[in-house]
């Protein structure tokens, strides 16, 4: 994966709030 390392810390959460929320920040 090409994201920052926050973005990893942070996946979980953002996992929670829904994986296409994701793909848009991405």
């Amino acid at each position: 994966l090409k994201h920052a390392p926050g973005f990893i810390d942070h996946a979980e959460e953002l996992k929670s709030k829904g994986i296409d929320e994701i793909l848009l920040l991405s």
